[in-house]
């Protein structure tokens, strides 16, 4: 009998769980797409193509790019925003809108984009360079018609990629610098969306942002699925947040 009601608890919770959590269909669900420079040269791809393949034959109006730090400036004081330039122009010109993605720690692997003349600095001189950039950025794009949100470092509190995780009140003196260079647009943080709780990222700024990995690999277990896991969740962590 007690093993029968105990089954009727755990039931009854969950169905409450369903009923109270489960996300609702969104009608109004908008598609973007993030697209990494490096990456698709390393596929061995002419970027500006491919480009105007996401603008103009995908028609994405919604797309995520990184200012990312190795690649703008390479050279230390140097700064090369003419790829940048070129597809924010390219989508502004379309009316497509942009997320920015700043930091250290931007999407695509390993994430930790770093340049090289920066990785022996200590850490309090490597942040001082970074705020340098972050700052002349912001400086460069903040007036930009395809600017829609900034995004300011990716799931930073996770330890995946190259990077140590960021301390809490260092992307707080991050997110507080943005706003005092920029308080027009609205910052997003994000974190994983399957191994974080989110108790860190979820009011840490404007908006939160979040994964949904439904197939995931790694050295250890090879391929790791996500399909035992219940969709309401994501909207159960939300809630205790």
């Amino acid at each position: 009998m007690k093993k029968l009601l105990l089954v009727a608890l755990i039931v009854t919770i969950f169905a409450i769980l369903i009923i109270f959590f489960l996300p609702k269909k969104n009608e109004n669900m908008i598609y973007g797409v993030s697209f990494n420079q490096e990456y698709n040269a390393y596929l061995g791809f002419d970027f500006k193509k491919v480009f105007h393949i996401i603008l103009d034959d995908w028609k994405f109006r919604h797309v995520r790019l990184s200012a990312q730090w190795n690649l703008i400036e390479k050279k230390q004081g140097e700064m090369d925003f003419a790829d940048l330039d070129w597809m924010m122009d390219e989508s502004a010109s379309r009316g497509a809108k942009i997320v920015l993605a700043i930091g250290q720690k931007t999407p695509r692997w390993p994430e930790c984009h770093l340049p090289d003349w920066v990785e022996k600095m200590e850490y309090h001189e490597r942040r001082e360079h970074l705020f340098n950039f972050i700052s002349a950025v912001i400086a460069r794009y903040k007036e930009h018609k395809a600017l829609e949100y900034w995004q300011v470092e990716n799931e930073p509190f996770l330890s995946f990629g190259a990077c140590k995780p960021l301390k809490q009140d260092d992307l707080a003196e991050e997110i507080q610098f943005v706003k005092a260079a920029d308080p027009f647009h609205q910052i997003i943080v994000t974190d994983s969306g399957e191994l974080s709780s989110w108790r860190k990222t979820a009011k840490a700024s404007d908006i939160f942002g979040t994964t949904m990995y439904r197939v995931v690999w790694n050295k250890t277990f090879g391929y790791w699925s996500y399909d035992w896991l219940p969709s309401f969740v994501y909207t159960l962590k939300l809630w205790l947040n």
